[in-house]
């Protein structure tokens, strides 16, 4: 239809026109109000049979152009950086990002749509404890022995056993490191992360995802002294789209 993902509302309106004598009115009012960004699509209900491609193409407007509205209505302040030809999307406020709206192309007639919503809690227990595991098993690492020392037969292994336990020792170092880095959280920061935190349940709500359950998802590619508590990732299948939650502790 055009050269942008993101479609313009006057091309959706357009297209309306043409869906009017055969779609039923109470169909055309709905579609018309997630064309003028009254409500979101993610947040309401509606069975008639609508054409696939034409949906599609209201739904992804609609997604992308009330995520600005609700954050720039929630603090005029956020930073926006939209690329509407590629359907991407990043809200950001103060440095934080707050939401991302990104279509991947999995395959030539598959895409997937994910949207990420960023929240920032102040945890300093779960904090000390990541602290403690990580100093904890630093002194393991110091403590063990070299299965392959002094066999005249295994000095290449030795060497790899040495090299790893070298990386996976320095992986637990600068974790230790990060988290010393971090300094009590003046006013300022305080406004900052309450901001963010407000705007992401500006989302979770209009969604209508405030009470609904979301599957941890794992964080594959990580050796174990990379992976941090400190961050959690949740997500949740909507048809076609996903929204993935970042959690991040400080």
């Amino acid at each position: 239809m055009n050269k942008d993902i993101i479609a313009s509302k006057t091309e959706l309106l357009n297209l309306l026109e043409n869906y009017k004598s055969i779609l039923h009115q109470d169909c055309i009012a709905y579609l018309n109000g997630l064309i003028e960004l009254e409500f979101s699509i993610l947040n309401s209900q509606f069975s008639q049979i609508v054409p696939d491609d034409f949906i599609e193409q209201v739904a992804r407007y609609n997604i992308f152009n009330r995520a600005i509205k609700l954050a720039t209505e929630c603090n005029p302040q956020t930073e926006i950086i939209a690329n509407r030809k590629k359907g991407q999307l990043y809200i950001l406020y103060k440095g934080y990002k707050i939401f991302s709206y990104i279509i991947h192309f999995l395959e030539a007639e598959d895409t997937s749509d994910m949207i990420y919503l960023y929240q920032i809690i102040a945890n300093p227990n779960l904090r000390q404890d990541e602290l403690a595991k990580a100093k904890l098993r630093l002194q393991e690492l110091k403590n063990e022995q070299n299965p392959y020392y002094q066999k005249p037969n295994k000095i290449i292994d030795a060497y790899y056993w040495e090299l790893q336990r070298y990386r996976n020792a320095k992986a637990y170092k600068d974790k230790i490191t990060n988290i010393n880095k971090y300094t009590p959280l003046n006013n300022l920061d305080q406004n900052t992360i309450s901001n963010v935190n407000k705007i992401y349940q500006k989302f979770i709500d209009d969604y209508g995802l405030t009470n609904t359950k979301f599957s941890e998802k794992k964080q594959f590619g990580f050796l174990p002294q990379y992976q941090s508590n400190m961050q959690k990732i949740l997500t949740k299948k909507i048809d076609k789209l996903e929204v993935i939650k970042n959690i991040k502790y400080i």
